[in-house]
């Protein structure tokens, strides 16, 4: 009985780590290298909506960099790679917001940073001209 009941808690107490990372991981269509750029241009763009800094039919202004593919980690195990992505909401030659964030082969965006202060500011400033 008490080893049921042990076996019971333990279950209870790892169903969130392994919820999560079904959750996070575990989907049935997957994008490639090719699609992630406009994957993250989209997740930004989603992003601001929901914060209503923009609207959907703002795409032409996020821009975004290359994403660089890195390792995925969820609870400190690998758990194949990810991508990092940084994007700026750009419009009439101002900077007016920037995030730095990973998109992983589900779509699923984490780990979103503010990556610069202090906006609006010009597109000239630290390279925002070079955003794609």
């Amino acid at each position: 009985m008490l080893r049921r009941l042990l076996i019971l808690v333990l279950l209870l107490l790892l169903s969130p780590v392994f919820v999560g990372a079904v959750k996070f991981y575990g989907c049935i269509t997957h994008i490639t290298g090719d699609e992630v750029f406009a994957e993250a241009k989209n997740a930004y763009l989603k992003k601001l909506i929901m914060t209503k800094r923009a609207t959907a039919s703002e795409w032409d202004s996020i821009k975004c960099r290359v994403p660089d593919e890195i390792p995925a980690y969820v609870y400190g195990l690998p758990a194949g790679t990810e991508w990092r992505a940084f994007c700026a909401y750009i419009k009439d030659g101002s900077v007016l917001t920037s995030q730095a964030f990973s998109i992983n082969k589900c779509r699923a965006t984490r780990n979103w940073e503010f990556v610069d202060e202090g906006f609006p500011k010009p597109v000239q400033v630290l390279g925002y001209d070079r955003l794609l």
